[in-house]
């Protein structure tokens, strides 16, 4: 969220490329506590950043999907 909000397209790019194997998968923290939801929408909002609107479009889809077969509410 940091980069979204104060990186530079470079560096979305590069986040991208560190959170891609995570696709299809939520962010889980605190041994399960806390649900940050799935890392696609993250992805999707990197790819956005970095210019990659197709790209963003799909991971929003993928996010919204998997979002909702586990029963987590959009944001």
């Amino acid at each position: 969220e940091l980069c979204i909000e104060f990186g530079t397209p470079e560096d979305a790019a590069v986040l991208t490329e560190i959170i891609d194997p995570y696709r299809g998968e939520l962010i889980v923290a605190a041994w399960g506590v806390c649900c940050l939801g799935a890392a696609d929408r993250y992805r999707s909002m990197l790819q956005a950043q970095s210019g990659d609107d197709v790209g963003s479009a799909e991971s929003a889809r993928a996010a919204r999907e998997l979002e909702a077969a586990v029963g987590i509410a959009a944001p």
